[in-house]
């Protein structure tokens, strides 16, 4: 193996031939190694060590063999440099933040059986566009792709169960995303300031909008709750400030403080009977809020105590 911290912070290291008797990259090995351009591996090695090659920013180009099977965190974090990366069908685990702040990092292409994407993976990717994601995906974890700004459009996986919190926040980008029927959770945050954003249907396996999920995405103008959803979170649409109409679905019971808050486009909204709690200012901010379609009775209305805009009716069906 190649030991921890063996060529750490190096400034002269350019190039290096690994043998083929290596089967390992310790901790740190190539830390900061700032001269170093390119890397290949031989077919002996097995695992890629944490923070191998962490800071290595003038990193352009990697060939991960089919034999690793485990890439630790933050092995290829701050390669500033690297433009594509292909993880081979032999990998089984990648660590927590690989490739955090691969700022030029374009294509990905995940070709092994993972479950999941680990937190924080492609964090500050922000020249990442183009991502394939395996059939065996269930989890896409916590910042896993927070930031990467030129993310278009994404497939997620039938497969996905989880989509943890700020999973794409801050995907600026970001305007087509379909989610598929298996997920479950949505994390909290988990699309926050996706301002390209337009049109999200919530699956009805998800039994919950997380506090901020959709927060700030300023061009969302159409969202599906399903009628699978209990409760609205915190913030869960603040300032989707292109949303013209809202239909809450009966089977949800709670509305959460600042839920609909600076959506000043927000014209109709269907608030159903089943709503037991409204939150403070989950309409401060909708000037444009003209009918609010309830179907509960008046008594049971008032007893919400919503706050809502002067300009705002209320209509019982």
């Amino acid at each position: 193996s190649i030991g921890d911290v063996a060529f750490a912070y190096n400034q002269t290291l350019e190039a290096v031939t690994i043998p083929d008797t290596v089967t390992s990259v310790g901790q740190f090995a190539f830390r900061d190694c700032y001269a170093l351009t390119g890397i290949a591996f031989p077919s002996s090695v097995t695992s890629i060590g944490k923070g191998a090659f962490y800071g290595c920013v003038t990193l352009a180009q990697v060939s991960i063999p089919d034999s690793v099977t485990f890439i630790d965190e933050g092995a290829f974090a701050s390669c500033y440099a690297l433009k594509e990366i292909k993880i081979p069908a032999s990998v089984t685990s990648i660590g927590t933040g690989a490739f955090d702040t691969c700022s030029d990092l374009e294509c990905v292409a995940i070709l092994g059986p993972l479950t999941t994407i680990e937190d924080a993976l492609f964090n500050g990717c922000e020249s990442l566009y183009d991502v394939t994601l395996p059939d065996t995906l269930k989890t896409i974890g916590v910042y896993a792709f927070y930031g990467c700004r030129s993310l278009l459009d994404l497939t997620i996986p039938e497969s996905v169960q989880t989509i943890g919190s700020y999973a794409f926040s801050n995907c600026m980008g970001l305007s087509d995303i379909s989610i598929p029927g298996s997920v479950t959770t949505i994390g909290e945050g988990a699309f926050e300031c996706c301002y390209s954003l337009k049109e999200i249907v919530v699956p009805p396996s998800v039994k919950r909008i997380s506090d901020g999920t959709f927060y700030g995405c300023e061009k969302l103008r159409s969202i599906t709750i399903p009628d699978s959803v209990v409760e609205i979170g915190k913030f869960a649409f603040d300032s989707c400030t292109s949303l013209t109409e809202i239909v809450v679905p009966a089977s949800v019971t709670a509305i959460g403080d600042s839920a609909f808050k600076f959506c000043r486009k927000l014209a109709v909204i269907t608030i159903p009977a089943s709503v037991a709690s409204v939150g403070a200012e989950a309409f401060y901010g909708c000037d444009s809020l003209a009918t609010v379609y309830y179907s509960g009775t008046r008594e049971s209305w008032e007893k919400l105590d919503v706050g809502l805009p002067e300009t705002a009716k209320v209509v019982f069906i």
